[in-house]
């Protein structure tokens, strides 16, 4: 089904299924353009949840593709040139997550324009997502708060 289409995984799985997505301050980097975005993906994700639970996820399932594809390209090249500027080492590994992230989410939509809309494609989405966040933002990223402290920018 949709595991050969999109299959984006990480292990071991998040484990917030069906809760709201919420932005807390225990996730801020420390970098405000940074924690700002990331807020901004935090809203978003709940909204489509909102929507998922008041049954309208099917009206909205290719708008939150769109914008989920619109905030990786304007926030993982900013993400991955502050990286580079503190001198993290964990740039690499960001750079190639988000890489395997950024595909994961254009084959769900390739898939959402090639048969429409399916729930269960949205609830493997919706799955990648609350991933992404509990897995990478709050781990990967905050890698980035360690580097910024031990190399400040003059």
């Amino acid at each position: 089904m949709l595991n050969s289409a999109a299959s984006y995984q990480m292990t071991p799985k998040a484990k917030t299924r069906g809760a709201s997505m919420k932005w807390s301050e225990e996730y801020a980097v420390g970098i405000h353009a940074i924690d700002e975005q990331h807020k901004t993906l935090f809203g978003m994700c709940d909204k489509y949840l909102k929507d998922l639970s008041e049954g309208k996820g099917e009206a909205v399932f290719s708008h939150f593709l769109e914008s989920l594809i619109a905030y990786c390209e304007a926030h993982f090249g900013f993400e991955e040139k502050c990286m580079k500027i503190y001198k993290c080492p964990f740039a690499e590994k960001n750079k190639e997550q988000h890489l395997h992230f950024f595909t994961a989410v254009n084959k769900f939509k390739q898939r959402y324009e090639v048969y429409g809309f399916n729930s269960a494609d949205s609830n493997t989405l919706v799955q990648a997502v609350e991933d992404w966040l509990a897995l990478h933002i709050c781990k990967i990223d905050m890698k980035l708060t360690e580097s910024a402290r031990k190399n400040p920018i003059e």
